[in-house]
């Protein structure tokens, strides 16, 4: 195991479980970054073509 190069692991056990890795998390991430996104959207405001002469 790569864990036992960093230390003494030999009573620790690894599960890998593959629908938590493959499809649970990524789908927790996606939902967070599309609400966050969503949000932003919300929030972001409307810059017309006679309003970028004042920008400064």
């Amino acid at each position: 195991m790569i864990f036992s190069l960093i230390g003494d692991v030999s009573g620790v056990r690894t599960a890998f479980d593959a629908v938590d890795i493959f499809v649970v998390c990524p789908l927790v991430l996606i939902g967070a970054a599309a609400a966050g996104s969503f949000l932003t959207a919300l929030y972001t405001g409307k810059i017309n073509s006679s309003d970028t002469a004042s920008i400064e």
